[in-house]
């Protein structure tokens, strides 16, 4: 297998070579292209070179299987730098994959339809990803975003139906329209403050075939701070948020301290509610007062918050 890989490579790099022009919609204008095989596993990997004069190359198509698919960072003498434009695009029989930590960049729809992935291993290097990297790829269960990202566009991760998780690094300021969307195994998100913008649909929704609209998720809850775009997006799709604070559960009128005022507040909240007139608590102050989290506001809260500010005083 490994002959005849290296023999392909060979008759095709005269060709390759010759000057060419390469538009891709997030890599950088090619002029050259090589071939080059991989030794250890007999691979092919077809790449584009920037100039004559550069020793970095950027992968654009694979020759060859493996189901573990751990991509070198080095070919010949070559780095690879970035994965181009559908670069791995459809390919079934891919179960995990590594990126090297010197790629910088992911192009669209790379790995998109590679219904057999389930991992896949992102280097902390990583600046850039096209949109719908990992589109369709139903399998994934878990994958690592590095530390440099500074967006997750559009339909990144759209219909990842087994992906259970997703962490979101403290470097991204966007997350693009349904970037998750269709994800319906995650029940939750945390969103750093860092993240300014937030397209449609891009967490916690998912198409309704009854409805044939977008709907959200049932149960899902977005993690964020008070003020945020998380919050924001949180409100405008009627999705469940959960506030990140430092302020102790029971402390309802956020003084940082549990006091029996707090405990007069839920008790009034209470009686407002009771007599069907419209809730006072909103947001932050409404979760400090569901001390219990049982997602009410009533005299159970009230005595533990008592309760919580007795302990308190010995």
């Amino acid at each position: 297998m490994r002959f005849l890989a290296a023999a392909a490579a060979a008759a095709v790099t005269a060709a390759l070579l010759l000057p060419v022009q390469v538009r891709a919609e997030e890599e950088p204008q090619s002029t050259l292209m090589k071939a080059f095989t991989d030794q250890q596993t007999g691979i092919v990997y077809f790449c584009s070179i920037p100039d004559e004069t550069s020793k970095n190359a950027i992968i654009t198509e694979m020759f060859g299987e493996a189901a573990e698919l751990t991509i070198p960072s080095q070919l010949e003498d070559y780095t690879i730098t970035g994965i181009g434009d559908r670069a791995f695009f459809g390919r079934k029989e891919i179960v995990s994959v590594k990126v090297p930590e010197t790629v910088s960049y992911i192009g669209s729809y790379a790995f998109s339809g590679c219904l057999s992935l389930k991992t896949a291993e992102l280097p902390t290097t990583l600046a850039s990803v096209g949109k719908g990297c990992f589109f369709s790829c139903s399998a994934l269960e878990s994958v690592d975003l590095g530390k440099s990202l500074k967006e997750i566009p559009e339909r990144c991760f759209y219909a990842c139906t087994a992906l259970s998780s997703a962490e979101v690094p403290a470097s991204v300021e966007t997350i693009g329209s349904e970037a998750f969307f269709s994800c319906a195994d995650i029940n939750g998100i945390k969103l750093p403050e860092t993240v300014k913008n937030i397209g449609e649909n891009a967490v916690g929704r998912r198409y309704s075939i009854r409805n044939s609209a977008p709907e959200n998720i049932s149960g899902f809850v977005i993690q964020g701070k008070a003020g945020t775009a998380a919050e924001s997006y949180a409100v405008s799709c009627g999705l469940s948020f959960r506030y990140e604070t430092d302020l102790p559960s029971g402390d309802v009128d956020a003084n940082g301290k549990i006091t029996a005022a707090d405990a007069a507040i839920v008790l009034k909240e209470y009686a407002r509610v009771s007599a069907h007139e419209a809730p006072t608590l909103t947001g932050l102050n409404r979760q400090l007062a569901d001390i219990n989290g049982d997602g009410l506001i009533d005299s159970r809260d009230s005595a533990r918050i008592l309760k919580e500010y007795a302990a308190i005083q010995k």
